[in-house]
């Protein structure tokens, strides 16, 4: 068997950019789907026994549904806008990193221009 003592033992390392890319989602999704309206939609009615009005019913659950379906629409664009932006962010990063370096080796005399 064949150990290496010099070689040190990596770290295990937790990646919080999914984790946070969820959580901002989540954040946006909330947000935007946060209704704002009059107090009037979201009166509670107790029914009584055998006595109802389905067209109230109907009316809540489609503002309900117009709402949510407002949110969605609203919540994935920007989560494509998102992801969109930030990988040009990093490739920019990584650019910008690569440039620094080149220029790093210039100013040392490891590298000519």
């Amino acid at each position: 068997m064949n150990f290496r003592r010099g070689r040190g033992r990596d770290e295990p390392e937790i990646n919080l950019i999914p984790l946070i890319d969820i959580l901002i989602v989540v954040l946006i999704f909330l947000f935007l789907t946060t209704t704002y309206s009059r107090y009037s939609e979201l009166q509670i009615n107790l029914p009584t026994a055998g006595a109802g009005n389905p067209a109230q019913l109907a009316h809540g659950i489609s503002v309900a549904l117009y709402n949510t379906l407002f949110g969605i629409g609203v919540s994935i664009p920007a989560v494509i806008f998102y992801r969109h932006f930030r990988n040009r962010v990093d490739v920019l990063v990584v650019e910008m990193e690569s440039q620094a370096i080149k220029l790093i080796e210039i100013l040392h005399g490891e590298r000519r221009a």
